[in-house]
């Protein structure tokens, strides 16, 4: 039988992808403000991004920049329809793949909800992607107070993407 990340194709996004990826955003309205709609659409003209496919069907996006030692993963979207199909995952994943080079890997992440600082995060929408993150192995790093704006903060969360092993470690005298 097959399964549905058998389905799944991951590749780079295109500027023919931008239409799904404006669609996505509007059916996903708890994550993503009028705002962060037009945010993404911008950003997926100037940063790396790659869409999820099933069959000709755009079902997930996610956008990257690449900033010094680190990456910052700027948005992740995926249908309401294909949710809790491993599909953000895949995403997450490809862009892990695509930056082992880098240091770390880091999300912001914050509230829809106009409420003061960080009080944003009883958001259900934030909940739910801090919670896909640190499954993924993120950690959260702190809170960033008036991140987004006066009224609206960020949860940090980040992840090394470098492994530590023998052919990393420091050697030491004598051994």
């Amino acid at each position: 039988m097959t399964s549905m990340n058998d389905l799944v194709i991951v590749r780079p996004m295109t500027d023919a992808d931008r239409p799904e990826v404006a669609r996505i955003a509007e059916e996903m309205p708890e994550s993503f403000t009028p705002y962060g709609r037009a945010a993404i659409l911008w950003d997926v003209a100037r940063h790396e991004a790659a869409v999820a496919l099933v069959g000709p069907l755009v079902v997930g996006f996610v956008v990257w920049v690449e900033m010094y030692a680190e990456i910052e993963i700027l948005w992740l979207g995926v249908r309401p329809a294909f949710r809790q199909r491993g599909i953000g995952r895949r995403l997450v994943v490809e862009v892990e793949r695509r930056v082992r080079h880098q240091r770390v890997i880091v999300v912001k992440t914050g509230s829809p909800d106009n409420l003061p600082e960080c009080d944003g995060l009883q958001s259900p929408a934030v909940h739910r992607a801090i919670a896909f993150f640190t499954r993924l192995g993120y950690e959260t790093a702190g809170t960033i107070h008036e991140y987004w704006d006066r009224a609206n903060g960020a949860v940090l969360l980040m992840k090394p993407t470098w492994r530590r092993d023998a052919d990393h470690e420091p050697k030491r005298k004598g051994g």
